[in-house]
């Protein structure tokens, strides 16, 4: 055990030098009696918190600026519908952070919302519709694949999701038919290679499409 000289006491634990006057000490350590405790790390429940109150703040940050006489009042709700999205996001990811294909899926999807929503209030002419959906219907599959191989996973534990993916891509046909897509070559392109994969997982992975659409359905 260590002992101080000067200060007449008696250290135990692993120290370089006296706690009270910092001076030299003589003997041996011995182990602490006490466990040593990990630190705590940060739980589920205070990052909703924090993202919450981060939310909060800055709602009320934009509600004092729409109160403030020739503030920027246009972009406003564009700050304040991303800055929703942004929190549904993050919640979103949150609750489905175990399952990491689901997690990524819901971040994507949400994020093309978003795109959707300030494409939609700048009036910027449907780039959203244009060039972002129909890269990110790609992306998707592709990810799902990743992680799903990357997890060791089996094709119908995940071919749910590359349904999915594939189902809504096709959806893309109603704003090409409807004209509100103004540049709807990209959207084509994408929906025919969704089709594409579709035949190819109907004659090749028949069994592991019915088996996950069982499981989905719970049939």
């Amino acid at each position: 055990m260590y002992y101080c000289k000067k200060c007449c006491v008696k250290i135990v634990g692993h120290k370089t030098c006296c706690p009270l006057c910092q001076g030299r000490l003589s003997g041996e350590p011995i182990p602490n009696v006490f466990p040593d405790i990990p630190a705590r790390r940060v739980s589920f429940t205070l990052m909703t918190r924090i993202g919450s109150f981060a939310y909060a703040t800055f709602m009320i940050v934009l509600g004092a600026l729409l109160l403030i006489p020739g503030g920027p009042r246009e972009i406003l709700p564009l700050l304040a519908a991303a800055g929703t999205l942004v929190w549904v996001d993050f919640m979103a990811f949150m609750y489905y952070r175990g399952d990491i294909i689901k997690a990524v899926t819901i971040e994507i999807y949400l994020g093309m919302l978003i795109c959707l929503v300030i494409d939609y209030l700048t009036k910027g002419g449907g780039w959203a519709l244009s060039f972002v959906l129909p890269a990110c219907f790609p992306v998707l599959v592709l990810v799902a694949v990743l992680l799903g191989v990357g997890q060791g996973l089996y094709l119908n534990e995940f071919l749910v999701y590359l349904a999915t993916d594939i189902l809504l891509s096709l959806l893309q046909i109603v704003p090409v038919l409807t004209g509100l897509n103004p540049r709807p070559v990209p959207a084509v392109i994408c929906m025919a290679l969704m089709l594409v994969l579709t035949a190819g997982m109907v004659i090749f992975r028949f069994r592991d499409l019915r088996t996950a659409l069982e499981k989905l359905f719970n049939m």
